[in-house]
């Protein structure tokens, strides 16, 4: 193979590596994606709350509350919720980009919806 062919073999794998980096990050549950308010403000996980989705059943909607909040690259990124159904902690599962909770023989999926701070609603977007 050339070096011209080795090159171009190179940057298409450095593209896609970066292209699929970008998904998993716009998936992730940061703050700045709801509101950029809720970026810049100083507040403790108890005063939020979530509306959390079902992945499997999208037309349950739950509110929870946030149990931890964590800096990942200059971003307040949502790691751990209560789970609606069971009170359980969850964390987030990298795979999934979704908190997973094991309840008996059912498995749930729990994404976040939107955001609830001081009453007011956030909605992602």
């Amino acid at each position: 193979m050339s070096k011209a062919m080795e090159k171009l073999k190179m940057q298409l794998w450095s593209y896609q590596k970066k292209r699929m980096s970008e998904e998993e990050m716009k998936n992730k549950p940061f703050l700045h994606t709801y509101n950029q308010k809720l970026e810049r403000q100083v507040m403790e996980p108890s005063e939020i709350q979530v509306i959390v989705e079902d992945l499997v059943k999208p037309n349950t909607k739950n509110t929870t509350e946030v149990l931890e909040i964590r800096n990942v690259c200059r971003h307040r990124l949502i790691t751990a919720i209560r789970c609606p159904l069971c009170g359980k902690i969850l964390h987030l599962d990298k795979r999934w980009n979704a908190f997973l909770c094991n309840n008996g023989h059912e498995l749930f999926r729990w994404d976040i919806v939107a955001v609830k701070y001081h009453g007011e609603i956030y909605v992602k977007g």
